[in-house]
C-alpha cells in the first residue's frame, strides 16, 4: 500500500506553483496590454504635435499676410 501522508503537502505544493505559473503569465500579458498603449499614446502625442506645427505656421502665414 502506498503512504499517502505527503499528499496534502505535495496538492498544496503544486497549487502553488500553478498559481505562480498563472500570477507570471498574468504579468506578461499586462506588460504587453501596457506596451501597445504607450506605443498608441506615443503616436497620439507626435500627431498632436504635428497639427500644432502645422496650425502654428498656418497663423504665422495669415498674420503676416494681415500686416501687409
Amino acid at each position: 500500500m502506498m503512504d499517502l501522508s505527503h499528499a496534502p503537502s505535495i496538492v498544496a505544493a503544486l497549487g502553488s506553483v500553478a498559481a505562480m505559473v498563472s500570477s507570471l503569465l498574468n504579468h506578461r500579458k499586462i506588460q504587453e496590454v501596457k506596451l501597445h498603449i504607450n506605443s498608441r499614446f506615443d503616436e497620439f502625442i507626435a500627431e498632436a504635435r504635428r497639427v500644432a506645427r502645422a496650425e502654428g505656421v498656418a497663423e504665422g502665414k495669415e498674420s503676416r499676410a494681415n500686416e501687409q
